[in-house]
């Protein structure tokens, strides 16, 4: 909290500063756009700092999800099946479809080269006792 108070209290002083370079004879508007700028900086900790104490409270009453809304928790279960697509992916057209879709690649790579198939591999890796 010492820490909030002394930001504040900072952001407040810079802004008096730029405050008075502006109303100086070598001033410009740049001085008081960081005039303007400071008091929306202290602001902000503010803000912030009091978003973090709401969490924190939450948290601590037993909410583990604080950040989502009560009425959102129990929506949010899995990752729907169509949220990534991945080549050579089969999408039904369907929504509705119980179609499961499966990333079988690898298994099509095996079809087409039988050498790389268990037996093959096993065949290939024994010692030749001739």
């Amino acid at each position: 909290m010492i820490f909030i108070v002394l930001a504040v209290l900072a952001t407040i002083g810079l802004a008096y500063w730029q405050w008075c370079r502006f109303t100086s004879a070598q001033g410009d508007f740049q001085n008081l756009g960081y005039a303007l700028q400071w008091p929306i900086f202290g602001a902000f900790i503010v803000v912030v700092y009091r978003k973090y104490i709401q969490y924190e409270r939450e948290r601590l009453n037993g909410d583990e999800m604080a950040a989502v809304p009560k009425a959102h928790r129990e929506s949010m279960t899995e990752i729907p099946e169509d949220f990534i697509h991945l080549p050579g992916q089969r999408v039904p057209t369907d929504l509705n479809s119980q179609e499961i879709l499966t990333d079988d690649r690898r298994q099509q790579a095996r079809k087409s080269d039988p050498s790389s198939s268990p037996a093959e591999h096993a065949k290939n890796t024994q010692p030749d006792n001739d």
